[in-house]
């Protein structure tokens, strides 16, 4: 049997398809002899129905719609075993719903604000990314990651892929408030915190309020380092090697434990109080004052933790005893 083609007067006129008013229009919707059926195209042999659209606008190849305002619009799907399952846009909710009809159970919503809520839990299935290199990704959006050294992925918001103007992109595992900060703790420093072993070759510690500091310091400052180090939160200044390359001289990392967290000048001795450095020399976190004690004991264990009997600040030094600070959230930004 060949193809059979509809006429567009009978479409038109019998079943009732407005739009289609030439004779030209004549092969609009085709059924072979398997029963296929092709709209604008020929049938597809894989599947028993091909809707072709070429006036490129994505919503006109298929649309559901409901007959009154009370009616919900929907597309069901019944499995070899009579399983049922459909995706609902109900009137009363501008959301999407998945409905295992079967069990009378929604497994998933996904809700005019883009929220997605899965009734079982959100499962990850697939590979994490591993390593930096060769990824491309979305600035601000986030990704599942297992650097070398974690024992399970993490969550992380991506850079983008040529971060300030670096050619790379990197990945924000750790981030902290300082006391000039309005949010999230007034007088303390807060960060989230995590001792998972990972490892990177390089790190930018980046000021997100931008402050302007004094001698024409910037608000960001890189090192690289050509074998993986380890992050962690027992880091002090001189655990980390020297960094291969840096934006204002050779630094080393620090992270945790009294004395701060960032990128310092290896000739700063003690970073425990900044005192009178040059700002160029350091960005990230020092002491107004005592050193005190940070993330000791218990505290190690919660994601996000505070100082205590310190005041400690996120900026840089001000060639002063004093500390210019910022009113933002300081990321750190590694790439491994």
């Amino acid at each position: 049997m060949a193809n059979t083609k509809i006429p567009s007067e009978l479409i038109d006129g019998t079943l009732g398809v407005a739009g289609i008013t030439s004779s030209a229009d004549a092969t609009a919707i085709t059924i072979d002899s398997s029963e296929n059926v092709g709209i604008g195209t020929t049938p597809d042999s894989t599947r028993k129905l091909h809707i072709k659209d070429s006036s490129g606008n994505a919503y006109r190849a298929v649309t559901i719609e409901a007959d009154n305002a009370n009616a919900d619009a929907g597309l069901e799907f019944i499995g070899g075993g009579n399983n049922v399952f459909n995706i609902q846009q109900p009137h009363d909710s501008a959301g999407l719903f998945f409905y295992d009809r079967t069990n009378s159970a929604t497994r998933l919503t996904i809700t005019e604000d883009g929220v997605v809520d899965a009734n079982g839990g959100l499962g990850f299935k697939g590979n994490a990314i591993t390593t930096c290199s060769g990824f491309t990704g979305t600035a601000g959006h986030y990704y599942w990651i297992k650097p070398s050294g974690a024992m399970e992925p993490v969550y992380a918001e991506y850079s983008g892929d040529n971060y300030k103007g670096r050619g790379k992109g990197y990945f924000c595992w750790w981030h902290g408030y300082g006391d000039a900060a309005a949010a999230p703790n007034t007088n303390k420093i807060s960060v989230n915190f995590l001792d998972m072993g990972f490892k990177f070759y390089e790190v930018i510690v980046e000021d997100m309020a931008n402050t302007t500091y004094p001698s024409s310091a910037p608000a960001w400052e890189y090192a690289y380092w050509s074998t993986q180090q380890t992050f962690n939160s027992r880091g002090m200044n001189t655990e980390y090697a020297t960094s291969s390359g840096v934006g204002n001289g050779t630094v080393r990392a620090m992270w945790g434990q009294a004395g701060g967290h960032g990128l310092y000048d290896t000739t700063i001795g003690g970073v425990c109080s900044w005192g009178n450095l040059d700002a160029n020399a350091i960005i990230g976190s020092g002491f107004d004052g005592s050193c005190g004690t940070y993330g000791n004991g218990d505290q190690q264990q919660s994601p996000v933790v505070l100082s205590t009997g310190i005041s400690l600040k996120l900026g840089r030094p001000n060639n002063s005893a004093y500390f210019l600070e910022s009113t933002g959230a300081f990321k750190y930004w590694f790439n491994f």
